[in-house]
């Protein structure tokens, strides 16, 4: 029996796992994370042959001659200026690179197939706090906090307070006790995304308290305004009338003194 003999064992078990390497190699994917306007690099491992071609969604972009001096043999045109290479070729770096660098590459030599997956996201301004309402009674205050960034994106938020997180997501609902005493502390809202992270710190009774207080004003204001144009409105109105009504009076006198001597009747014949 071929079982029976220990040569034959291995050599079964070293065809199986081989085979197993090669479906991994040419399966699995390497996340990669960049900035948009920076740059991200590929790192190869145990690079075997003269050639190595480069793909990105299944079309061929780059075609390169390993050695100690690595030899671009064929570009695309969008890649031919951004892109350099080190350690003999098995290092590939993309400059500049934009959302639309994002996407699968595939690194393919005559022993070697890798694939690649390139997230790119943009570096994350500092988020925004708003208080989107708010409330108070004599035992307890109320307030609504929402953190965002512009544009929004793929982002992930939290809330902390006295540097300890204390909730996930975008929006926090703060509630305290006792009206009468200060925000001893600030709560931080951070945003984060893989290639960068931004925070914001705020005090809730303050930004509520001058978020609404602007709102307060913003519509007596706007209340005034729109007053003050009623009431232009009524004045033209009644003005427009009464010189109306004067050109009436005006025009019948006129007709009146017009009018008179057609009504004069000739004397009666003697």
């Amino acid at each position: 029996m071929l079982w029976g003999r220990p040569d034959t064992f291995w050599c079964l078990l070293l065809t199986s796992f081989l085979q197993q390497a090669s479906r991994v190699c040419a399966g699995d994917s390497t996340d990669v994370f960049g900035t948009e306007g920076k740059s991200a690099t590929f790192h190869l491992q145990n690079l075997i042959g003269e050639y190595l071609t480069w793909s990105f969604h299944g079309e061929p972009i780059l075609v390169i001659r390993l050695g100690a001096r690595p030899e671009l043999v064929f570009s695309d045109k969008s890649f031919t200026s951004r892109v350099t290479f080190s350690n003999n070729g098995s290092s590939l770096t993309i400059l500049q690179l934009t959302r639309s660098d994002a996407g699968t590459y595939l690194a393919k030599s005559d022993e070697v197939k890798v694939n690649f997956t390139l997230h790119v996201y943009r570096e994350l301004p500092e988020p925004m706090v708003i208080c989107t309402g708010w409330n108070c009674s004599a035992e307890s205050c109320r307030y609504e906090l929402q953190c965002a960034v512009d544009p929004p994106g793929d982002n992930y938020f939290y809330w902390s307070y006295n540097n300890q997180p204390v909730n996930e997501g975008s929006e926090w609902v703060v509630e305290r006790q006792h009206t009468e005493d200060p925000d001893l502390l600030p709560y931080t809202c951070t945003a984060q995304n893989p290639v960068s992270k931004r925070n914001t710190t705020v005090f809730p009774s303050a930004l509520c308290a001058g978020t609404f207080s602007s709102s307060q004003n913003t519509i007596v204001v706007g209340l005034v305004i729109g007053l003050l144009l009623l009431l232009t409105v009524i004045v033209i109105t009644v003005t427009l009338k009464g010189a109306a009504a004067e050109s009436m009076t005006v025009y019948a006198e006129v007709g009146a003194n017009q009018q008179g001597p057609a009504l004069r009747c000739a004397p009666p014949p003697h």
